[in-house]
């Protein structure tokens, strides 16, 4: 069986025939005006693959409800849905786009805030240490710093084991006390 060649036929006899499901008539519709309604909404949004998509959405909606939609001007009515979803697309997009300039915004606020956070606290941290007792300090570095077990700074510095094990007991109070207010401060600070 032949099919039938609508493309004699105007845009309401056209629009008819798609309303009892003649895909050819659907077919002429799509490539009288596909081009024409591309062009329209490339003109507003400046991008080739979202104006295709528009128009594609827009003749997929149009065969999905062709029983429900009465349409008097095919043209207007084309016309009138390229202008709804460039709206919605641009309005979409610009939320889009908002929601995600804020996300990097508070990301960077807060990486900054703890890369603060953290040099403040290393800041702190270095100047405890740097006010420590001398042989405390030494003893102390070579074991958080160098990561030298308790014999190997005894055999280093030429002192007991029971000596540098209280020399890091003593460093740790000492900073305990000097970082204690800082470090709650910091605490509450990040969270």
């Amino acid at each position: 069986m032949a099919m039938e060649d609508c493309s004699g036929f105007n845009d309401e006899e056209l629009w008819e025939s798609v309303r009892l499901n003649n895909f050819r008539a659907f077919d002429e519709i799509y490539h009288r005006y596909w081009s024409k309604m591309y062009i329209s909404a490339n003109q507003v949004i400046k991008n080739h693959e979202a104006s295709e998509d528009i128009i594609q959405e827009i003749f997929t909606q149009l065969w999905l409800k062709r029983k429900e939609v009465t349409i008097s001007s095919l043209p207007a009515y084309l016309y009138g849905m390229v202008r709804n979803q460039v709206f919605k697309y641009l309005r979409d997009g610009n939320i889009a786009k908002e929601h995600l300039h804020r996300i990097h915004q508070i990301s960077f606020v807060e990486q900054t805030e703890q890369a603060v956070n953290f040099a403040q606290l290393q800041e702190m941290y270095n100047k405890s240490v740097s006010e420590l007792p001398t042989r405390c300090r030494e003893v102390f570095q070579l074991s958080r710093n160098e990561h030298l077990s308790i014999k190997e700074i005894a055999h280093r510095l030429d002192i007991s084991p029971k000596t540098v094990e209280h020399q890091i007991s003593k460093a740790l109070k000492l900073l305990r006390v000097a970082l204690h207010e800082t470090i709650w401060l910091l605490l509450l600070l990040c969270y």
